[in-house]
């Protein structure tokens, strides 16, 4: 895959910290380039288990690595709203972009003297 070499170059050159990746397509294609294995189905990406891999991320975030966030892609267009949100967060009455922002955020404020990411 071309492509994937190629993200996988562009990742070594500028080695972004947070990498954003919008539904499993673009998770999986990162995960390919970064040389993550098994590879998966593109398929095989739902709202649970993108959910398990962003928490996933969370936990081994550090400031030294390129840290790849898997993020839902299609949260309300598909009328399952609730139910992705649910599934993503592992809870009940979630709401997605609490969750997801909060989260990051979180990391972010942890690592904020080890992150060259603030407007001075």
């Amino acid at each position: 895959m071309a492509a994937c070499n190629e993200l996988r170059l562009l990742l070594e050159q500028y080695r972004p910290t947070l990498f954003f990746c919008f539904g499993a397509f673009s998770f999986e294609f990162s995960r390919r380039a970064r040389g993550q294995l098994p590879a998966r189905p593109y398929a095989s990406w739902g709202a649970r288990t993108l959910g398990d891999a962003f928490r996933q991320s969370i936990d081994g975030f550090s400031p030294d690595n390129i840290n790849a966030f898997p993020l839902l892609h299609t949260s309300i267009s598909r009328g399952r709203y609730i139910e992705s949100h649910n599934y993503f967060s592992g809870q009940d009455g979630a709401n997605y972009f609490e969750y997801v922002g909060t989260a990051i955020a979180d990391k972010l404020l942890q690592y904020q003297t080890d992150l060259q990411i603030w407007i001075q």
